[in-house]
């Protein structure tokens, strides 16, 4: 049998080999098919959410707005810039259009477009979010892993006792408290770092992304302590642990990974609720992001400004939570299969 100079040879190896990787491709891409319809669906659950939002506070939005003193004319006039006239499943047709549409409406307070002051002030909440995220990770991975390790076999009981109690506190303690007592300490009586706004660049950001990541980083720090736990009761710790194998190594690639894996699952609820801290951290440290323009359209009864800014931050968590669900899959190859 003759081959042509030049003609490819394929080996019976090469097929063995690029089999397992088409199969790893058809699961990624059924995962992440399943993936993005879920985030279809739950997208649109919070479209209608937020249709809803003005609909179901009590009173008239129009007087609400306006307050008691306006003229029949004026109500009549807000009730149609909100498309209040129109029958409610023709509101809720117009309000989905809009939305594909990256048409979020019109603020009744300034008369931007909403799409514009998010588009403006949307990077500011995620830098902020950004920060506050990567505070968590570091602090809860680096303090839960290195507690874990210390205590593990029992030993070092005040360390024990210490940490528990710690971040328990710190874990219940709300977010506009820990940013006044920053402010306080760190602004106004050591005077080294600025308060408010976003002028001094980074430096104006350390006091807010510290107020936001304290509470989950504590909450995540002590799951990331008792996975740390289960980890080294695990047969592959112990069987590294009798070949004698140094704690640094024994840690960096058996128990880290695994412990990784279980704290980004928790993490996902709980970095989720990062966000919602920050609303209340803007405020308090006067940061031009989302937050602060969500409260103020909250006070100024700014409907399409609040349903605007509500979705975005719903949508957020969603995006967080389905990129944490590709790290975990990367992760840990089983989640890749049909129905997990």
């Amino acid at each position: 049998m003759s081959v042509a100079v030049g003609e490819p040879r394929v080996s019976v190896g090469d097929v063995r080999a690029g089999a397992p990787r088409a199969v790893g491709l058809r699961r990624w891409a059924r995962f992440i098919a399943r993936r993005a319809a879920s985030l279809l669906v739950i997208a649109f659950i919070l479209i209608v959410a937020t249709f809803f939002l003005v609909r179901l506070i009590p009173g008239d939005p129009a007087a609400r707005l306006l307050g008691d003193t306006a003229t029949p004319d004026a109500y009549e006039m807000v009730r149609e810039r909100l498309g209040l006239d129109e029958p409610v499943l023709s509101q809720l047709v117009n309000y989905v259009g809009g939305v594909v549409r990256f048409d979020l409406g019109t603020s009744l307070v300034s008369d931007f477009s909403v799409a514009q002051l998010i588009g403006e002030r949307l990077g500011r909440s995620m830098l902020l979010a950004g920060a506050g995220t990567a505070l968590v990770l570091l602090t809860a991975m680096v303090g839960g892993v290195t507690v874990g390790v210390m205590t593990v076999t029992g030993r070092r009981r005040g360390l024990d006792n210490s940490f528990t109690v710690s971040t328990g506190l710190l874990g219940s303690v709300p977010e506009y408290v820990l940013a006044t007592v920053l402010v306080l300490v760190f602004g106004i009586w050591l005077g080294w770092l600025p308060v408010a706004g976003a002028d001094a660049g980074l430096r104006s950001l350390i006091l807010p992304a510290v107020a936001v990541a304290v509470r989950p980083a504590a909450t995540l720090a002590r799951i990331v302590r008792l996975e740390t736990f289960e980890a080294f009761s695990q047969d592959f710790v112990r069987t590294g642990r009798s070949k004698r194998l140094p704690t640094i190594v024994l840690v960096a690639r058996h128990v880290v990974p695994n412990v990784l894996t279980s704290a980004l699952t928790m993490g996902g609820v709980i970095l989720g609720s990062l966000l919602g801290g920050a609303v209340v951290v803007e405020t308090v440290f006067a940061w031009p992001g989302l937050g602060t323009a969500l409260i103020t359209a909250v006070r100024a009864s700014d409907y399409p400004t609040i349903q605007g800014i509500v979705l975005v931050l719903g949508i957020a968590v969603v995006l967080l939570n389905t990129i944490i669900d590709l790290v975990l899959a990367a992760l840990d190859p089983r989640r890749l299969q049909d129905g997990v």
